[in-house]
């Protein structure tokens, strides 16, 4: 989340059952606002990665968004819900890290997908 300043991300969107990560974020970054829609970062946590669907998410993005999933590798489900959602048109760059994926939905960039060995 260090990055934050660096992608000049405003307003953030935390999907997780956990707190935590909410107010540490506010307390590092003052300015930045929360469960607001469209978000510019959306941060899906791996206890709600089994519950979202493209229909939440483009609810949420607008086109310059990018999403956060935590342990995107955990079961075969959540291996299959990270595969789909590269596969999106709307989806077009992709960094899967194994214990978690970035999403970006620039529609400028090429599609492209990425594997990070950690």
């Amino acid at each position: 989340m260090k990055s934050i300043p660096y992608l000049k991300v405003q307003s953030l969107f935390v999907r997780t059952n956990t707190q935590d990560l909410e107010k540490q974020l506010s307390r590092a970054y003052p300015a930045l606002k929360f469960e607001i829609t469209p978000a510019d970062l959306i941060y899906v946590g791996r206890d709600q990665l089994l519950q979202i669907d493209t229909t939440w998410l483009n609810a949420h993005c607008h086109k310059q968004s990018i999403i956060l999933l935590e342990d995107i590798h955990r079961s075969n489900e959540t291996s299959a819900i990270w595969k789909s959602l590269c596969e999106k048109a709307w989806v077009t760059v992709s960094i899967d890290f194994y214990f978690g994926g970035i999403i970006f939905l620039r529609s400028e960039q090429v599609k492209q997908h990425f594997r990070i060995r950690i």
